[in-house]
């Protein structure tokens, strides 16, 4: 196995991909882990996927199941529940976060890619602190200052990784819209735009714009981010946002069909450097 990622979430993801394995490689089923856990085929699912809290006397059955003897195995894999029980530093702001979105915090801190096509604001990850402030007031009016002041010192917070110790590749595409929209008036908005440069002068950032030009994309109306996980965590997942909810999609066949998708805004968007250049010039108007 290989070294443990950082984020609990992720390490709920290892020991639940692990755990997968192991009971392909006992030729078991799902149902067959349901019987020894004395629970349904939802939970074995669940556990899996790393969607819920694990006890080490079901992760002792589970091993007991699948034949695994070694006790260093056994040991690492009784560590690792321990491990999952962290707390992740988002736990700081707890009051600002709302629940649906714990999840993709603790995705986030874990990828190794982050891939975001939007054509609403600006990716948080690139937004300034008055940007910031605007949406969060406009999505909560009623919100205090101080409620509003945590909630952008939450997104700071997200973007330190991408100035860190082996950052994230984060590849950001932007409909002309999004560009097009002075949310905060002039000054807030240029300022916005301004620091979007210096963002994409960064080796491990990516900015892109698909223009007007370009007519019909198979993304239109439709903000997503695929966020690529290490391979010992499973597969990659997709977070759609919607009014009212969030969507994360993790089924193989359905993160290929936005992966496919993604390739093809790439393709029809500016290059990188005219990217950069049409946002330049939108500072200067």
């Amino acid at each position: 196995m290989t070294p443990m990622t950082t984020a609990p979430t992720m390490r709920r993801r290892k020991l639940g991909a692990e755990l997968r394995r192991l009971r392909l490689a006992a030729g078991l089923t799902m149902k067959d882990a349901a019987k020894v856990l004395r629970s349904t085929e939802s939970k074995v699912s669940r556990m899996e996927n790393g969607h819920v809290p694990f006890r080490q006397m079901d992760i002792e059955d589970l091993l007991d199941l699948y034949g695994i003897k070694d006790a260093a195995v056994r040991a690492e894999l009784i560590d690792l529940v321990q491990d999952t029980r962290a707390v992740g530093w988002w736990h700081t702001y707890s009051d600002a976060v709302p629940q649906d979105f714990e999840l993709y915090l603790g995705l986030e801190a874990g990828a190794s890619k982050v891939s975001a096509f939007t054509c609403g604001p600006i990716e948080g990850l690139l937004q300034t602190p008055a940007y910031a402030a605007v949406l969060i007031r406009g999505a909560s009016p009623s919100a205090s200052d101080d409620e509003v002041d945590r909630r952008v010192r939450l997104r700071l917070e997200r973007q330190k990784r991408l100035t860190g110790a082996s950052p994230p590749h984060l590849w950001a595409i932007m409909d002309e819209a999004v560009l097009r929209r002075p949310i905060g008036g002039a000054d807030v908005f240029r300022d916005q735009l301004r620091h979007l440069v210096r963002c994409a002068e960064r080796p491990n950032i990516t900015v892109q714009v698909l223009p007007f030009g370009r007519g019909w994309h198979p993304a239109v109306g439709k903000s997503f981010t695929i966020l690529g996980l290490p391979e010992d965590v499973s597969s990659d997942v997709v977070y759609v946002e919607e009014v009212g909810s969030s969507l994360y999609v993790e089924k193989p066949d359905a993160t290929a069909r936005y992966k496919r998708m993604l390739d093809e805004l790439i393709v029809m968007s500016l290059p990188p450097d005219e990217s950069v250049r049409m946002i330049k010039t939108m500072s200067e108007e």
